[in-house]
């Protein structure tokens, strides 16, 4: 089982990814103590990505937030500054 020895600070990652989707990646780094915080990427609707923020709420994942493409440099920036690092 991998783990690590220090863990990144936050993973950004896309919602739809090929072999899984972000939140189920979110949940194993998470639990293999590979990261502190996430963020999710994606062109869902805003509806979506709650929900799914919501469902990483009720897991208790380490979701920081969501961004929908295309990535607005100020929207990134604001959820940083909502990070605990």
């Amino acid at each position: 089982m991998l783990e690590a020895v220090k863990p990144f600070d936050i993973l950004l990652c896309d919602q739809c990814l090929p072999d899984l989707c972000g939140l189920d990646l979110v949940k194993l780094a998470s639990h293999r103590g590979m990261i502190r915080q996430a963020i999710l990427l994606s062109s869902l609707t805003s509806t979506e990505l709650e929900d799914l923020k919501r469902m990483a709420n009720e897991h208790g994942l380490p979701l920081l937030g969501y961004l929908i493409k295309p990535l607005q440099q100020s929207e990134f920036r604001h959820l940083l500054t909502l990070s605990d690092l």
